[in-house]
Parts: structure tokens; C-alpha cells; sequence
């Protein structure tokens, strides 16, 4: 004997409560996600700031070439010592900072979703056969 297949209505309503069980996990990952990719993030940007200070103390001995260089005297300047200096003041740009990494967005829409359930939960379904 054939089974009654249930109405379109608790069919829809069991949809609904499924897709709410299946967000509601999916909002907890997204949220567990997040806060392992703030804790990772934090963690780059702990080894990102030596960065910068070993940059400010190549930045400070290149300013020491170059008043080495400018204090030398003008036949020096011209020999390999003041070229080598030459280039140590003009080849590398040490002038940069790193910047921090801030949190990056996970596109999910989540909300959206959860939205468009309470929008199809207080559906007004059709009943059918004359009843609507």
C-alpha cells in the first residue's frame, strides 16, 4: 500500500525548517572561519612590524653612506669607494612601509538568505482546488 505524500504545505514548511538547519550551520562555520582568519591575520601582522624596523635601520645606515659619500673628497668620490657608495645610496629604495593586513570580507551572503526564509515562511501558499 502507497504511502500519502504529505501536502505542498508541510512540505514547504519542512523545506524551510531543513534550509534553516543547513544555514544555521553553515552561519557557524562562517563565524568559526572568521576567527581563525583573524587569528592568523594577527599573527601575520606580529611578523609583518620587525619589517618595517629592519627597513627604518637600512633606511638609517644608507643616510650613513651617503654622508660618507658627502664628505669625501672630490677625487674620492670618483674612485671605487665613493662609486660603491653611489650605489648603495642610489640603487636601493629602503623608503617603504608594510602595511598591516586588515580582515578580508568572506563574500557569503548568508544574511540574504536567511532574509528570503522569513520572506517564503509567511508565504501565502495556494490552497487549490477552489479553496485560495
Amino acid at each position: 500500500m502507497a504511502t500519502k505524500q504529505a501536502s505542498r504545505t508541510d512540505r514547504w514548511n519542512k523545506a524551510i525548517s531543513d534550509c534553516r538547519e543547513d544555514l544555521e550551520k553553515a552561519q557557524q562555520a562562517k563565524h568559526e572561519v572568521s576567527e581563525k582568519i583573524a587569528t592568523l591575520i594577527e599573527e601575520l601582522n606580529e611578523t609583518l612590524y620587525p619589517i618595517n624596523d629592519s627597513l627604518q635601520v637600512l633606511l638609517d645606515l644608507q643616510a650613513e653612506y651617503e654622508e660618507w659619500y658627502d664628505n669625501m673628497p672630490q677625487q674620492l668620490q670618483e674612485g671605487p669607494t665613493g662609486e660603491k657608495l653611489q650605489e648603495i645610496v642610489n640603487q636601493f629604495d629602503f623608503d617603504v612601509q608594510v602595511d598591516e593586513v586588515e580582515e578580508p570580507d568572506l563574500d557569503l551572503d548568508l544574511d540574504g538568505i536567511e532574509s528570503l526564509l522569513d520572506e517564503a515562511e509567511g508565504a501565502d501558499l495556494p490552497r487549490g482546488f477552489g479553496r485560495d
